[in-house]
């Protein structure tokens, strides 16, 4: 970049990229690419309204990075970490040795147990051939989890859990009347599904509040009531990208109410001008003369 000033030329050299792309298939190549293009015309746009008379010089370095995709998939069992052993995170790791930990994951939410629940029964093999995991390869991989919420009628949410936090990794869209929420954790290369029961007892010891909480599940915001959860979820920054705006009605009035919500100026200027006139001796006050 480069600008023209009184005291010579100015050059800048600033960088400009976009997100990573996730590319599992040949036809999404074009469009990524255009969805990257677009990101960076937009980042160069933003950089020059901030300045003025910048202008684009020279294109220094073009370039495109690429790397093998691992897509996340759970596989056989593993410990849960220290930190997640509490009873009170309502959590149940089913102890299998094949690579079906989401398929025992999902058994164990429509099938629970009050003994032993961590231990895959007879009973919970024969509960596994009611549900449809067709055209589903184990371990089971993210882009697959649609796939088994349409065969099997449910909603599927799956949480991540890194340097002893919580975040979420897949919020389902679907508006089925099941619900299962899963959380995923990894050791080394391995990785394992492990069944939530309360979503809002695991979140509640991540949290300095006393009482129950009801938590998002998309932006893991905590709320005292329900109802309160009720009416964040329309505006949920996740969910929009953006804080939602709701426009007036056409033909209405808007009035400004929240007057305690008016910010402060940084600083106040009061131009005074009496106090710039100088007293002069030789002046005597008379109702015939103007000065």
């Amino acid at each position: 970049m480069k600008k023209e000033t009184e005291d010579g030329v100015i050059y800048l050299e600033p960088y400009f990229n976009s997100k990573s792309k996730t590319v599992t298939s040949d036809d999404m190549i074009n469009e990524s690419i255009m969805i990257a293009e677009e990101e960076i015309l937009i980042k160069i746009a933003d950089w020059l309204s901030e300045g003025s008379q910048w202008v684009i010089d020279l294109i220094l370095e073009h370039y495109l990075n690429i790397i093998n995709y691992q897509p996340l998939r759970g596989g056989s069992y593993i410990h849960l970490p220290q930190e997640l052993k509490n009873p009170k995170k309502k959590l149940i790791n089913l102890k299998n040795e094949d690579e079906k930990c989401f398929l025992w994951s999902h058994v164990r939410h429509l099938n629970p147990q009050k003994k032993d629940p961590q231990r895959i029964k007879l009973t919970d093999k024969e509960f596994a051939k009611k549900l449809d995991y067709s055209g589903v390869t184990f371990p089971v991989q993210f882009k697959d989890i649609n796939k088994i919420e349409h065969q099997n009628q449910i909603n599927i949410s799956v949480f991540g859990y890194q340097n002893k936090e919580i975040y979420s990794l897949i919020v389902s869209d679907e508006k089925y009347r099941d619900h299962m929420e899963l959380l995923y954790i990894q050791k080394g290369e391995k990785s394992h599904y492990v069944v939530i029961k309360d979503f809002d007892s695991l979140m509640y010891t991540f949290n300095n509040h006393h009482e129950k909480k009801h938590f998002c599940k998309r932006c893991l915001h905590g709320f005292s009531r329900n109802n309160l959860l009720e009416k964040h979820i329309p505006d949920c920054f996740a969910i929009n990208g953006t804080q939602e705006i709701i426009m007036p009605a056409p033909g209405s009035k808007v009035y400004f109410k929240n007057y305690h919500r008016i910010q402060p100026v940084p600083f106040v200027i009061y131009a005074d001008f009496e106090a710039l006139t100088k007293k002069i001796d030789t002046c005597h006050q008379s109702n015939d003369v103007f000065y």
